[in-house]
């Protein structure tokens, strides 16, 4: 528990710990969860190991991503607007691979904290992202409950409007 409430800290004091504009790229938010992870797998630690070498990525990610107020909206993001949610294996890809979860990975974290609280935040870095140990889920409802908040949360406005037919 120290040690992951420490990197916790270590990623919002060191990292800046400031929202981004909506409209940062993938690459700047790369960039800034790669400094996060480094300060956070580089032996930051107080017992001096690094707790899980960025696997799963799509926790990792989020862990950074979130702790380092990397807020993307997913109303911006055609795919997520489409109802094309990415599977957390599919998140998981080679870090050179796919850069979606830096999109989406402050959301995942959002929604972690707003379902099961800061608690089971910091209990998920403690089990490397065991879903069935801290909030009692399997991958598909954990997918199914974050895509439902996605929607609720921030498309609700923007599918409104997109299900109009403008040119009837």
């Amino acid at each position: 528990m120290r040690a992951a409430v420490f990197a916790l800290a270590v990623l919002s004091i060191c990292c800046g710990g400031t929202a981004s504009s909506p409209s940062a790229t993938a690459e700047t938010l790369e960039l800034r969860g790669q400094t996060a992870h480094f300060r956070l797998f580089a032996g930051t630690t107080p017992d001096s190991t690094a707790p899980f070498a960025n696997n799963p990525r799509w926790f990792w990610e989020t862990v950074a991503l979130y702790e380092n107020g990397e807020f993307v909206n997913p109303a911006s993001l055609d795919d997520i607007v489409r109802g094309v949610f990415p599977t957390l294996q599919q998140l998981n890809v080679d870090p050179n691979g796919g850069t979606q979860i830096y999109q989406l990975g402050y959301v995942f974290g959002d929604f972690i904290v707003w379902r099961w609280g800061r608690p089971a935040f910091l209990r998920l870095i403690e089990t490397n992202a065991d879903l069935r140990a801290v909030p009692g889920v399997s991958t598909a409802e954990f997918e199914a409950a974050w895509q439902s908040y996605v929607r609720q949360r921030y498309l609700s406005s923007v599918q409104s409007v997109a299900s109009v037919d403008y040119l009837s």
